[in-house]
């Protein structure tokens, strides 16, 4: 292969991961405005004490998404008001939801308001903390794609996922599983594997051409053979 095509071929790898980094970035984003929505909607019907009953149906409706979107961040061990037991892997916005409506019914608030102020403080709590940590992994991002090496990594990452995305496209797997195969420890290991391979073989033949190194290593090191 002429240094050329190694060339582009290195520059295609780079622009593949380019693309793959722009669209995490994005998703990123969108998860982080449906938060922004999210937060907003709780603050109005906070704000009307349990009357604003559309606000409260919109995120009753988009509950189970927020919940997935905020994944391990949103689960608590929690204490509910008044009890002596704790709730393991409680959901707080799935769960919570329906616990605020009833802090909010005329009894239980007119008597104790702080059990409604409670529960949507920690709503609140968890949706800023799942918004900065969007943050902060979209201003990782960001810097990630000035490094022309993580580029590289993700390119080879990228065309390594290819035949699971042609299998979830035919049917054969669940296109949504592909990204937990991408985060898997084995995967990973793999990946980095032919990073490192692939990234060797690439400026060894750019520089000498791998006949010129084999002959190199075997004057200096004496392969036997």
């Amino acid at each position: 292969m002429s240094r050329s095509n190694i060339v582009f071929l290195i520059i295609l790898i780079m622009l593949i991961g380019l693309i793959r980094v722009i669209f995490f970035i994005r998703k990123i984003v969108s998860r982080s405005k449906f938060a922004d929505e999210y937060l907003e909607k709780l603050k109005k019907y906070v704000n009307s004490r349990g009357s604003d009953e559309s606000s409260y149906v919109w995120m009753v409706y988009n509950s189970t998404k927020m919940q997935r979107d905020i994944g391990e961040l949103g689960i608590l061990k929690y204490k509910p008001a008044g009890a002596s037991y704790f709730i393991n892997d409680y959901e707080v916005i799935i769960n919570s939801l329906s616990e605020l409506k009833g802090h909010y019914s005329d009894l239980t608030y007119s008597v104790l308001p702080r059990l409604a102020n409670q529960t949507a403080e920690m709503i609140r709590e968890t949706l800023i903390r799942y918004i900065g940590d969007l943050d902060n992994t979209k201003n990782e991002f960001v810097r990630k794609l000035m490094n022309p090496l993580y580029l590289f990594q993700e390119g080879i990452q990228s065309i390594l996922l290819i035949p699971f995305y042609l299998f979830g496209i035919a049917g054969l797997g669940k296109v949504s599983n592909i990204y937990r195969l991408s985060q898997s420890k084995f995967f990973k290991f793999i990946s980095g594997i032919v990073f490192i391979i692939t990234f060797i073989s690439a400026i060894v033949s750019l520089i000498a051409g791998w006949p010129a190194f084999i002959n190199f290593v075997d004057r200096y090191i004496k392969i036997p053979h």
